[in-house]
C-alpha cells in the first residue's frame, strides 16, 4: 500500500498560478468569508493589507433641515428604510435611508464640520441614479421641488439628465435606451453608430 503522506515529504517549490485561477479563487473566498476583495482587469493580485479593502461607500448629504430632506427624498426619489437618530432632547441630528441598494446619510448643517452646498456655493459631487423610467422619475422629483439643471436627452449610454434637489445636491438621472432587442444589443448598436458617424 502506498504511503498517503509521501507527497508531503517531497521538497516543495513556489508556484505561479494563472491570473484567472487567482481571481476565481479570490472570488470564491470572498463569497465564503463575506469580504470585499478588489480585482483589476489586468489580473493583479489584490492588496494583502486588510486596511486597504473597502467594504462599502455611503455618502452623507449635509442639509439645513433633516426632516424636510427626508420628506423630499421619500416623496421624490422613493427613499426607503429611513432611520432617524435623535439627541436626548429629541432633536434630529442624523438620518439614513436607502435608494435601491445604496445607503445614504443625511446630516444637519453646522458652521464647524458640516457645510451644505448652499453654504459652499454649490456641490462639486453629482450622484448617479440609474432608474427604469428617467422621464417619470424627473417629473416626480420636479413636482416635489427639484430643479432641472440639464434636461433629459438620449445619449449613447442611455437617456439622462441632471437635477438639483432643494438642498443643492446634484443628481444624474439615467435609464437605458430600449429600441427593441436587449439592452446589451441596443448599447452595441449605439456604440457602432457613434463610431461610424463622421465628425461635424
Amino acid at each position: 500500500m502506498r504511503d498517503p503522506f509521501e507527497v508531503l515529504r517531497k521538497e516543495s517549490s513556489a508556484e505561479n498560478p494563472p491570473p484567472r485561477f487567482v481571481l476565481e479563487l479570490y472570488r470564491r473566498l470572498e463569497q465564503e468569508l463575506d469580504t470585499v476583495v478588489p480585482t483589476t482587469p489586468s489580473g493583479r493580485q489584490p492588496p494583502t493589507d486588510p486596511g486597504a479593502r473597502v467594504r462599502t461607500v455611503a455618502p452623507c448629504l449635509v442639509v439645513p433641515d433633516i426632516a424636510a430632506a427626508i420628506d423630499f427624498y421619500v416623496t421624490a426619489f422613493g427613499a426607503a428604510g429611513v432611520e432617524r437618530h435623535r439627541m436626548p432632547d429629541g432633536s434630529l441630528v442624523y438620518a439614513e435611508f436607502r435608494l435601491g441598494t445604496a445607503l445614504l446619510g443625511v446630516a444637519d448643517e453646522d458652521a464647524q464640520w458640516n457645510r451644505s452646498p448652499h453654504s459652499l456655493g454649490g456641490s462639486a459631487v453629482p450622484i448617479d441614479l440609474v432608474v427604469d423610467d428617467a422621464d417619470g422619475f424627473i417629473d416626480r422629483a420636479v413636482a416635489a421641488g427639484a430643479e432641472v439643471v440639464i434636461p433629459l436627452a438620449d445619449h449613447v449610454h442611455g437617456r439622462a439628465g441632471r437635477l438639483a434637489d432643494p438642498f443643492g445636491h446634484l443628481w444624474i438621472v439615467s435609464a437605458p435606451l430600449v429600441r427593441g432587442g436587449s439592452d446589451r444589443e441596443t448599447g452595441l448598436r449605439s456604440n457602432q453608430t457613434l463610431e461610424e458617424e463622421p465628425d461635424g
